[in-house]
């Protein structure tokens, strides 16, 4: 209930703002701020946002990728395809390629135990058809199977202290505790 009244104040503010989602004259990029408290808060409202617009514009699936990350033309598409033909699958993530890998050693060594990291944790699970975590900073997830996980994901404590770091890796941890997600793939 508290979800859907957040998303219910979010395209109310959308539309208050006059902020056009369609047609000619439709924004194109759209940036949220608030004060600053943390990654988990601002993750909290931008998905809200996401399920107002999912709303509104009738989108099935939200993408997520840090600010520092490069995404390039048909790595979105590609991912979302990943997952849109199969209603059990929650989510999908990429692999990244790091822009300065052949700078110097220490960028070299930090691609290649990146990557080594990446396709070994991925590798073992998926021989049996599953998987871990939905590593980020990359990721496509279905609409439906986040929201209701949203606010659980928000909420967790460990030992009585409210999580705010591996908030990311939790969010997943969920949706693979109900079935929801089970593919990943690299771009």
């Amino acid at each position: 209930m508290l979800i859907e009244k957040c998303v219910t104040l979010a395209k109310q503010t959308l539309l208050e703002n006059q902020i056009q989602l369609t047609g000619p004259g439709a924004i194109t990029h759209l940036c949220v701020t608030q004060p600053h408290m943390h990654k988990k808060g601002i993750m909290f409202t931008s998905f809200i946002i996401c399920f107002a617009l999912s709303e509104l514009l009738d989108v099935e699936f939200v993408w997520t990728s840090d600010s520092d990350s490069m995404v390039y033309r048909d790595t979105i598409k590609t991912t979302i395809e990943t997952i849109q033909g199969d209603d059990k699958c929650a989510g999908a993530s990429t692999a990244l390629n790091i822009h300065n890998r052949t700078d110097n050693l220490v960028t070299t060594l930090g691609n290649t135990i990146y990557l080594n990291e990446l396709h070994l944790s991925r590798c073992f699970s998926s021989a049996v058809g599953s998987n871990d975590c939905q590593s980020g900073p990359c990721a496509a997830f279905r609409i439906k199977a986040l929201k209701p996980e949203l606010l659980a994901w928000y909420k967790q404590t460990v030992f009585g202290n409210w999580m705010v770091s591996r908030i990311g890796a939790y969010l997943v941890l969920i949706a693979l505790t109900l079935s929801r997600l089970s593919t990943k793939i690299d771009t």
